[in-house]
């Protein structure tokens, strides 16, 4: 039995999610193309999965390329130690990640 599937499907555009520079000493920034009007996170996890800092939450952004800073920080202002990092984007129904890499 063969079922037809009809329905349109649009691609999703890639927004390009970079993060530089990687590996970094004091601070990097995450860059991303914003291609919705959708609420959009951007977060830090360290490799046990743990939240260590929200740079945006839920916000709507303009249109177009973003650039986000983050200062190797925590949400409490405490630095981080060297090491593996993950940065993620997450926006309407758009979620990526990306690795990065601190170094001391």
């Amino acid at each position: 039995t063969t079922v037809s599937n009809d329905d349109p499907t649009a691609p999703i555009p890639d927004p390009g999610l970079t993060c530089y520079p990687n590996p970094f000493r004091s601070s990097t920034n995450v860059k991303f193309t914003q291609i919705d009007n959708s609420p959009t996170t951007v977060a830090i996890y360290n490799v046990k999965g743990q939240l260590v800092r929200t740079l945006i939450a839920g916000q709507k952004l303009p249109l177009g390329e973003q650039i986000i800073a983050w200062d190797g920080k925590t949400d409490t202002g405490q630095p981080t130690a060297a090491g593996i990092y993950f940065y993620k984007i997450t926006s309407g129904h758009f979620s990526s990640t990306g690795k990065i890499i601190m170094m001391k």
